[in-house]
């Protein structure tokens, strides 16, 4: 994963990056193959152009306005037994369009509160995600955190559906130069 922001101003430009690649390996029942491997690869991007709509020195709220790419590419391979080797897959990409709200406010003492939000649908019947953590500002330029991440999408096409819920807690750095 790895999120990146260029500002100039109330204006803004962010990225937000995520890989996801997953096998494993398997036996099948019976003699027909000797075994089956499964690799799932997930590319999520969310790019959005950014507005400050509040702009304090102890708080911010930033209007987003992007789009989410979704490529995921899913293969099969059953291993040879009786019969010969035999590889599937299928691989899909689309985009969404999504509009959402991101903030920070300051807590006292170096310690902060964040949160981004946002919703789309567009190739997909729809796409969400929320996020919250908390950090600790060690000065101007570091900034460590802790948070907690939920995104959803539910998309289907030609017989593909991927209804999926992805969810889990992040430890973060961030570097402001």
């Amino acid at each position: 994963m790895l999120v990146g922001e260029v500002r100039y101003g109330r204006w803004g430009v962010l990225a937000d990056l995520a890989y996801l690649s997953i096998g494993v390996d398997g036996t099948t029942p019976g003699l027909l193959f000797s075994g089956v491997k499964t690799d799932a690869d997930t590319f999520i991007g969310t790019l959005g152009l950014t507005y400050r709509l509040i702009d304090r020195t102890d708080r911010w709220l930033d209007l987003v306005a992007g789009g989410r790419v979704w490529s995921v590419d899913n293969d099969v391979t059953f291993k040879a037994g009786r019969l010969p080797e035999f590889n599937t897959g299928v691989s899909e990409s689309w985009v969404d369009p999504v509009v959402g709200l991101r903030g920070s406010i300051d807590l006292g003492s170096g310690f902060v509160a964040a949160a981004y939000a946002d919703v789309g649908s567009g190739a997909s019947d729809l796409t969400w995600q929320i996020y919250g953590g908390v950090g600790y500002r060690f000065n101007d330029h570091v900034l460590a955190q802790v948070s907690y991440r939920y995104l959803s999408v539910d998309y289907e096409d030609n017989g593909f559906v991927w209804d999926v819920a992805m969810s889990g807690p992040i430890v973060g750095l961030s570097i402001r130069f």
